[in-house]
């Protein structure tokens, strides 16, 4: 099942951001973000959602911030 970031405020849903590379447990990773890509995440605008079989539509919903 996939896992995604997306672009969307708390409570709401948003557009798929594509994420590359090994997806395995534990996940790390990092990235070059643009100006409006870092400038949305400080808004709150990011959330990472996991998928599974028994629940397609997304079972875990985690906002991302900024650190």
């Amino acid at each position: 099942m996939p896992h995604r970031i997306r672009l969307a405020l708390a409570g709401s849903a948003g557009p798929v951001v594509p994420l590359t590379g090994d997806l395995g447990s534990p996940m790390k990773g990092e990235a070059m973000l643009t100006a409006t890509q870092a400038e949305d995440l400080k808004a709150g605008k990011r959330y990472f959602n996991v998928h599974t079989a028994p629940h397609a539509g997304g079972e875990l919903r985690g906002q991302v911030v900024a650190k």
